[in-house]
């Protein structure tokens, strides 16, 4: 039983210290294939995390839930950057400029991905995140205010720069 608590408390910090860097590195890229590969890679360490933190059965089936959504959500990013760049010959978000003027439906489906990824209210991600910070909030308290700086501070700031 021990060894489960201290590979439990391995893999939180992981993901923690994972977290931490993919936010760090997100915040000063320019390409956007690689921002959509470092959402995921803070996505996957959400994920792990909140599967670690409590194993229960609704924590298992918030996770297959954002599992689905990330795997959608994911791959329509994918695919916008490649339009973009079929557009643009570029995936630098600094080249692609004018982008809401010449497809204006386009740019509104980007700014609804980006909504869901950030977990605006009414999204199933707000759904997660609110049932994911309320568990935390049990566990840990410094962890918890952690979170919740890089979540609802620093990626929507991130977000919105973009």
């Amino acid at each position: 039983m021990y060894l489960v608590y201290q590979v439990d408390n391995l893999v939180l910090f992981t993901s923690t210290v994972g977290l931490i860097s993919a936010s760090i590195t997100l915040f000063y890229q320019v390409d956007i294939k690689k921002i959509v590969a470092l959402c995921t890679v803070i996505e996957m360490n959400w994920l792990s995390f909140m599967l670690f933190s409590n194993f229960d059965v609704v924590s298992l089936k918030l996770s297959l839930l954002l599992m689905l959504i990330h795997a959608t959500m994911t791959s329509l990013e994918f695919y916008s950057v490649d339009i973009l760049y079929r557009v643009y010959n570029s995936r630098n978000y600094f080249d692609i400029v004018g982008f809401y003027y010449l497809n204006p439906i386009m740019s509104t489906l980007l700014w609804c991905m980006v909504f869901v990824i950030i977990g605006v209210p009414g999204t199933s991600v707000f759904f997660c995140k609110l049932f994911f910070f309320m568990l935390i909030s049990q566990n840990n308290i410094v962890l918890y205010w952690l979170w919740c700086f890089i979540f609802f501070v620093y990626l929507p700031i991130f977000f919105m720069k973009l």
